[in-house]
Protein backbone atom coordinates (compact mmCIF):
# COMPACT_ATOMS: atom_id res chain seq x y z
CA UNK A 1 0.00 0.00 0.00
CA UNK A 2 1.36 3.42 -0.88
CA UNK A 3 0.65 6.79 0.69
CA UNK A 4 1.59 10.13 -0.84
CA UNK A 5 1.29 13.54 0.83
CA UNK A 6 1.67 16.66 -1.31
CA UNK A 7 1.77 19.89 0.70
CA UNK A 8 2.12 23.57 -0.23
CA UNK A 9 2.93 22.90 -3.89
CA UNK A 10 2.26 24.59 -7.22
CA UNK A 11 1.38 22.72 -10.42
CA UNK A 12 1.50 25.28 -13.23
CA UNK A 13 1.57 25.13 -17.04
CA UNK A 14 1.88 21.34 -17.29
CA UNK A 15 0.46 19.26 -20.14
CA UNK A 16 -0.43 15.60 -20.59
CA UNK A 17 -1.15 13.91 -23.89
CA UNK A 18 -3.99 11.85 -22.41
CA UNK A 19 -4.88 12.43 -18.74
CA UNK A 20 -3.88 14.18 -15.53
CA UNK A 21 -2.34 17.45 -16.73
CA UNK A 22 -1.26 18.64 -13.27
CA UNK A 23 -1.37 15.38 -11.31
CA UNK A 24 -2.18 11.80 -12.26
CA UNK A 25 -2.67 9.35 -9.39
CA UNK A 26 -3.08 5.66 -10.19
CA UNK A 27 -2.69 2.84 -7.68
CA UNK A 28 -4.20 -0.53 -6.94
CA UNK A 29 -4.17 0.20 -3.19
CA UNK A 30 -3.18 3.59 -1.85
CA UNK A 31 -3.98 7.10 -0.74
CA UNK A 32 -2.99 10.58 -1.87
CA UNK A 33 -3.44 13.74 0.19
CA UNK A 34 -3.19 17.11 -1.57
CA UNK A 35 -3.16 20.00 0.91
CA UNK A 36 -2.71 23.74 0.31
CA UNK A 37 -1.80 23.34 -3.35
CA UNK A 38 -2.48 25.39 -6.47
CA UNK A 39 -3.29 23.86 -9.87
CA UNK A 40 -3.07 26.59 -12.52
CA UNK A 41 -3.14 26.47 -16.34
CA UNK A 42 -2.60 22.72 -16.65
CA UNK A 43 -4.13 20.72 -19.50
CA UNK A 44 -4.80 17.18 -20.61
CA UNK A 45 -6.07 15.99 -23.98
CA UNK A 46 -8.84 13.84 -22.49
CA UNK A 47 -9.34 13.52 -18.72
CA UNK A 48 -8.49 15.65 -15.71
CA UNK A 49 -6.88 18.92 -16.78
CA UNK A 50 -5.90 19.61 -13.17
CA UNK A 51 -6.06 16.19 -11.45
CA UNK A 52 -7.00 12.62 -12.33
CA UNK A 53 -7.33 9.89 -9.70
CA UNK A 54 -7.73 6.42 -11.19
CA UNK A 55 -7.73 2.78 -10.15
CA UNK A 56 -8.13 2.54 -6.39
CA UNK A 57 -6.44 5.82 -5.53
CA UNK A 58 -8.19 7.32 -2.51
CA UNK A 59 -7.61 11.03 -3.21
CA UNK A 60 -8.31 13.71 -0.59
CA UNK A 61 -7.88 17.41 -1.32
CA UNK A 62 -7.98 20.21 1.27
CA UNK A 63 -7.50 23.97 0.91
CA UNK A 64 -6.52 23.52 -2.75
CA UNK A 65 -7.33 25.80 -5.68
CA UNK A 66 -7.70 24.88 -9.36
CA UNK A 67 -7.91 27.74 -11.93
CA UNK A 68 -7.44 27.94 -15.68
CA UNK A 69 -7.09 24.19 -16.21
CA UNK A 70 -8.53 22.48 -19.30
CA UNK A 71 -9.41 19.08 -20.75
CA UNK A 72 -12.12 17.64 -22.97
CA UNK A 73 -13.76 15.56 -20.24
CA UNK A 74 -13.28 17.35 -16.89
CA UNK A 75 -10.85 19.39 -14.83
CA UNK A 76 -10.90 17.20 -11.74
CA UNK A 77 -11.88 13.58 -12.30
CA UNK A 78 -12.03 10.38 -10.36
CA UNK A 79 -12.25 7.35 -12.59
CA UNK A 80 -12.81 3.87 -11.22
Amino acid sequence: KCAVNILNSKFENNTATHRGGGLFCYTTDGTALVHSCNFKNNSATNYGGAVLASGKCNLTMHNTVATGNASKLGLLKEQL
